[in-house]
């Protein structure tokens, strides 16, 4: 783990969040719905069926990709993987319940009301691909914070042994920002997936201020890391 790959990781959290937010736009007022405001017949309600297909296929889709990422992800914590790969296998569970229901459906306006069950009951783009990357991003800047924090001895007694000079000091400087910085960092990021996890379909669009929270302490700790990250780079030359 690198304070760039740091970077990277809440880049894509905040690009998945305005692409949450884009699609979320499209789907709340899907093509069923303009179906339904038309009068009802046998084709329209075929091709609402079809509309609500293709919007659960989608979702599915996400949610089989979000799981496939777990196995990649090592720094991702045990309890945070056991709970993600819960949500997702129930996601899609109930999203397969919705469209067997739409299918049955015999009228436009209960396969309309049956679709909504889809945006509402399980927020994918909303709520559960930005819960899934801020809780990454918040175990991923956990362990990065971590790593430094367990060199700090070796690197205190190493400054230690220097003899006393301009080196000395200047490697002192730099260790107590590396630390401050470190310790900052984690603080930004403790308590970020649990947060994240804690959030509920029921509990949008009053949760998007949690949301927005999050992402602001994962970037402030992937800012105090990289500035860690780089005074760790310039004590390794200085000690060398």
């Amino acid at each position: 783990m690198t304070p760039t790959s740091v970077r990277r990781r809440v880049t894509v959290v905040a690009v998945s969040l305005g692409a949450a937010a884009l699609l979320a736009a499209g789907v709340s007022a899907p093509a069923y719905a303009a179906t339904v405001a038309r009068t009802c017949t046998a084709s329209a309600l075929a091709a609402a069926k079809t509309a609500v297909g293709a919007s659960v296929s989608h979702r599915d889709s996400v949610l089989s990709a979000l799981s496939g990422h777990l196995d990649v992800r090592p720094h991702l914590t045990s309890s945070h993987r056991t709970t993600l790969a819960g949500l997702y296998s129930a996601d899609q569970v109930g999203l397969a319940q919705v469209l067997a229901r739409v299918q049955a459906d015999t009228t436009c306006a209960a396969a309309s009301t049956d679709a909504q069950h889809i945006v509402t009951d399980y927020r994918v783009y909303l709520l559960v691909v930005p819960q899934s990357g801020l809780t990454l991003a918040g175990d991923v800047g956990t362990y990065g914070a971590q790593t430094l924090t367990a060199a700090e001895p070796a690197v205190r007694l190493a400054i230690k042994l220097l003899p006393s000079s301009s080196t000395k000091e200047q490697a002192q400087t730099l260790y107590d920002d590396m630390a401050a910085q470190t310790s900052a960092a984690l603080g930004d990021f403790a308590g970020v997936g649990d947060a994240m996890l804690a959030l509920t379909p029921a509990s949008y669009p009053g949760s998007s201020a949690t949301l927005k929270a999050q992402a602001a302490r994962v970037a402030s700790g992937a800012k105090s890391l990289a500035a860690a990250g780089s005074d760790a780079s310039q004590l390794a030359a200085l000690l060398d």
